[in-house]
């Protein structure tokens, strides 16, 4: 058996669940650094050949970004909108373009910012989806861009966490990310964006402890009952050395303990999955639709 089609990332369910592959255009990325960069200067040719390239290997969603997130990093500082367009421009388009030419058209490409105004610019070049962290708090006129547009957007439960310092944790944390996540909703829902096109994300290793990102992961169709779509991302984080060998740490490792973390979420409410290693992620896609066709067919 193969399975190799691709998902539509706008009906994706979590029987047929859509992989979104990472693609950072920052040199404070934690992952990628300055791999598309030369002289500060982004290598659009290189972004369009890499998102062909997860896309022949399954990816569904392209999510570029050009702001490193993980702002618990020591170093990482919050970039500029100007900048963050003059490292997309001309990539993203490039991208749109490359996909269409290779025969990807039903690859969609999202854009992973808190500023609305990186949005509309990247929707402008060929983005079709919006990927806001902080869940629309950041920027007042982000939820309003998605509505205007009619596009889907990923929230995120996003927390505060400090530089060198552990997170808060939290007596019922399932709860809280519950409710923000329904909080998130209803604002959104409120300046127009339809429910369909809503997409929740709990916010894995953001502002969130080790423990606390398990128990998440544990939990995760608590979130069933807020009817969106759940996206989730863990690739390559730090919750994934807990399931390692000591001293074992590379991307590589990571990649494998990722993919194994993804195939232990099967029949969970999870629809997309935020990935760094595509090929990786579709195998373990692949699996599950084995599994199940053959327990049809049994």
């Amino acid at each position: 058996m193969t399975y190799m089609s691709h998902i539509n990332p706008l009906t994706c369910t979590p029987d047929t669940p859509a992989i979104m592959g990472v693609l950072n255009l920052t040199p404070e990325s934690f992952s990628d650094g300055e791999r598309f960069f030369d002289a500060q200067v982004v290598c659009a040719d290189a972004v369009a050949a890499e998102a062909v390239t997860m896309a022949r290997a399954g990816a569904n969603i392209i999510d570029i970004g050009a702001e490193a997130t993980s702002f618990h990093r020591a170093g990482t500082v919050s970039i500029a909108p100007a900048e963050q367009i003059r490292r997309l421009t001309p990539a993203l388009k490039r991208t749109r373009d490359a996909l269409d030419a290779a025969g990807f058209k039903e690859v969609l490409i999202s854009i992973d910012t808190r500023s609305s105004e990186v949005a509309a610019a990247a929707l402008d070049q060929g983005a079709a989806i919006i990927n806001d962290v902080s869940g629309g708090a950041y920027d007042a006129d982000m939820l309003h861009l998605a509505a205007a547009r009619d596009c889907p957007i990923i929230l995120m439960d996003f927390r505060i966490e400090a530089p060198g310092e552990r997170p808060a944790r939290h007596r019922d944390l399932m709860c809280d990310v519950h409710s923000e996540l329904a909080r998130i909703r209803d604002a959104a829902l409120a300046c127009g964006i339809k429910r369909e096109r809503i997409i929740l994300d709990p916010g894995i290793g953001f502002g969130k402890a080790p423990e606390d990102n398990w128990q998440i992961l544990a939990a995760i169709d608590h979130l069933k009952t807020l009817d969106c779509r759940i996206a989730v991302g863990f690739w390559r984080k730090r919750m994934t050395g807990d399931i390692l060998p000591a001293g074992a740490a590379d991307w590589a490792q990571r990649d494998i303990a990722s993919a194994m973390m993804m195939a232990s979420l099967r029949g969970t409410c999870i629809s997309i999955y935020r990935v760094h290693q595509v090929a990786l992620a579709k195998c373990v896609v692949n699996a599950w639709k084995c599994l199940a066709e053959t327990s049809r067919g049994v």
